[in-house]
């Protein structure tokens, strides 16, 4: 009898045991095909390449579903927010729902990813939401403009291809979360002045909301206004084109 109790006993020890880890198996996403857990740490890569033109200005986005993927803030000065060494005076707005827009421009020449053909580099902590267990979380990106030196717009596939990678709990920096309840534009840095705190980490940490709300009113300007000088540049450059054109004519 004795013998029999003790085997029941042990197979009421075994079984709770194995409650948990059944649990623990339940609690995952699948983010771009990796299996991840909460507090996973995602860091999404996205670069250029195969390029047949250079390339002038750039308006994109990476879209995804913030009620399980919190952007890690920090930008530059932290290194949880990363541009490519070719994407000089970036403008981007970390704020959005959903999404991480941004933008670059180089007027009087072309932006080198023949140097770094790297575009952005973002971190992700996966939130423990029980209702989106068991779901395919996609990270993506979008250039929403590209144009070459011309003035043309590019396509992927014949001008361009993208090259996106997520790894997992590769980055070992702070892991304080954009606060999406602030309103801030930021001007990340360039090379000449990267270590300018009024460029590089601004409005992003909890502990810090009077530094954000400074920043989101000296930074008011929507990224519209970003895409308005990307335009303004084509405008010119279509006009030096004319010009030129028109003296070679009369030579």
């Amino acid at each position: 009898m004795k013998k029999y109790i003790s085997l029941s006993i042990l197979m009421v020890i075994l079984i709770l045991s194995s409650i948990p880890s059944a649990f623990a198996a339940d609690a995952e996403y699948k983010v771009n095909g990796e299996k991840v857990v909460p507090n996973d740490v995602i860091t999404y890569t996205v670069s250029i390449e195969d390029l047949k033109a250079d390339v002038m200005a750039i308006n994109a986005h990476v879209v995804y579903d913030q009620e399980v993927l919190s952007l890690v803030a920090g930008g530059v000065k932290q290194g949880s927010i990363k541009f490519g060494d070719a994407m000089g005076g970036v403008i981007y707005n970390e704020v959005l729902e959903n999404r991480f827009l941004f933008n670059c421009a180089q007027g009087s020449d072309h932006i080198y990813f023949e140097d770094d053909n790297m575009i952005v580099q973002l971190n992700f902590l996966a939130q423990d939401v029980s209702e989106k267990y068991g779901k395919d979380i996609e990270l993506s990106f979008e250039f929403l403009e590209i144009y070459n030196t011309d003035g043309v717009t590019m396509h992927e596939g014949t001008d361009y291809k993208i090259n996106a990678v997520a790894e997992l709990n590769t980055y070992e920096g702070e892991l304080d979360l954009v606060d999406k309840s602030q309103q801030s534009i930021n001007a990340d840095a360039t090379a000449s002045s990267q270590d300018s705190p009024d460029n590089a980490n601004k409005g992003n940490k909890s502990d810090k909301v009077d530094d954000a709300s400074e920043v989101a009113s000296e930074n008011a300007w929507p990224v519209v206004i970003a895409c308005c000088v990307i335009a303004v540049v084509l405008i010119a450059i279509v006009i030096v084109l004319i010009v030129g054109k028109k003296r070679e004519n009369n030579v």
